[in-house]
Formats: C-alpha cells, structure tokens, sequence
C-alpha cells in the first residue's frame, strides 16, 4: 500500500507502477494518472453490469457464444456483443474455415 494524500490505496501492479512514476513529476501528475484510472474503473464496472444485463435478458449461453465470436472475429467491446446478439449472430453456425470468416461484418473490429 502507498499513502496517497491521507488516503491509503491498494492498487494492482499496473496502476501502482504508474502511480509510483507519476509521482516524479508531482501531485497534479499523481492527481491525473489516479482520475485516469479511476475514469477506467468505473467504465469497466458499468460495461461488465451490462454483461450482467445481457446474460438476463439473452440467458448465460447466448451470452458465452457471442463473447466466442467476439473472440473468433477479433471484436472487442459492449457494443460488438450487443450486436451479436440483437441480430442473433450468436445463433449461427461457426465458421469452418477462413473463407467463411469474410462472411460476418462487424463495423467496429479488426479486419480478418
């Protein structure tokens, strides 16, 4: 634990390394990388309640078959699972070789 102004932080690796070489260039640097990830958290907090959310509304298979084609087409984000499965992608079969990877478009992914 480092002392952070009168707060105590408990902080992974990543966050404590930077904040450890933030505080070379002074409070308002350490003040900056701290709102940097704090503005992370809680955007990975809201995303993984809508992951909650979709695993309701869709049920836990959909879901665990979108987050597989999100992984196969190399998609990432919210947005690209709520496209699978508002247009039921999830339900299609998989893909069995390259030349059927071209067939699924998602607007936001890395091109295969």
């Amino acid at each position: 634990m480092k002392a952070l102004g009168t707060q105590e932080v408990d902080l992974p690796g990543a966050e404590r390394f930077l904040l450890e070489h933030a505080s070379e260039l002074g409070v308002c640097g350490v003040w900056f990388v701290r709102s940097l990830w704090t503005q992370a958290s809680e955007q990975a907090y809201q995303q993984s309640l809508q992951l909650l959310d979709y695993a309701h509304r869709y049920g836990p298979h959909r879901l665990e078959r979108a987050c597989e084609l999100a992984f196969l087409y190399r998609v990432q984000g919210v947005p690209a699972l709520q496209l699978i499965l508002a247009e039921q992608l999830d339900r299609l079969p998989l893909p069995m070789d390259d030349d059927t990877m071209e067939q699924l478009y998602l607007p936001f992914g890395d091109s295969p």
